[in-house]
């Protein structure tokens, strides 16, 4: 796996203040802005598994609906935002880089091993598969345990007694918390017990500067314009 013990920016589904979230066009952006590592969310829809966020397509897309209630090929008919497509998981991971370390969220139920597949295509590139849903994630540590190229992922607001227990049943080697419920404690307490510590999502760069010296290993930005390895060496 890469080396984690330097600060890494992740650009939050890929570059989500500068270009429409989740697509193609958003990655490239990301890409452009000099990330380390892009996050996207993946769900499983009429047997693909597809680049999205929420639930339903409302607030992204020019339709409206349930993802779920999509055909593959109707879904994908969609206007995400200046023309672009709905992306697959093999699409995504694609148009990356592969010095760019690929994080999928798995936002929908089911989606573990449709992802694990698509991901079991590129043995050459590096990844880290992360949830809120522990289901999803005692899927993958199961049936990923001998992937080398694979990392977990577990995703929680803040710290509670549930969260390191959890961690080490899945085999997580990264928790990622959200900002306001990080502080210099939750810092130390995740860095010591050997885990890596990504926080969601910094927008601000004297946060992330912030976070940087206190030892967190990495911020999820929408806007890496702004927070990116030039702007925190500054």
């Amino acid at each position: 796996m890469q080396d984690t013990s330097s600060f890494k920016v992740i650009g939050h589904r890929g570059a989500a203040a500068l270009e429409p979230e989740n697509t193609l066009r958003s990655f490239t952006r990301a890409v452009r802005e000099g990330v380390d590592a892009i996050e996207f969310d993946v769900q499983f829809v009429d047997g693909n598994v597809v680049v999205l966020h929420d639930d339903s397509v409302d607030r992204t897309s020019n339709s409206s609906g349930l993802a779920s209630s999509f055909s593959f090929e109707g879904i994908r008919e969609l206007d995400f935002g200046l023309g672009e497509r709905i992306p697959t998981l093999e699409e995504a991971v694609d148009s990356i880089p592969p010095n760019v370390l690929v994080n999928v969220e798995l936002k929908s139920k089911n989606a573990a091993i449709p992802s694990l597949e698509v991901l079991r295509n590129f043995s050459d590139r590096e990844f880290l598969v992360s949830s809120f849903r522990m289901s999803e994630l005692e899927i993958i540590a199961k049936a990923a345990i001998n992937q080398k190229n694979l990392e977990i992922g577990l995703l929680h607001l803040g710290l509670d007694r549930n969260v390191f227990p959890t961690a080490t049943r899945i085999g997580a080697r990264v928790i990622g918390l959200c900002d306001p419920f990080v502080q210099v404690d939750t810092v130390d307490s995740v860095r010591s017990r050997g885990y890596e510590l990504y926080v969601f999502t910094v927008n601000a760069l004297d946060r992330a500067r912030e976070l940087k010296s206190l030892g967190a290993s990495g911020v999820f930005t929408d806007a890496p314009d702004k927070i990116n390895s030039r702007s925190l060496c500054k």
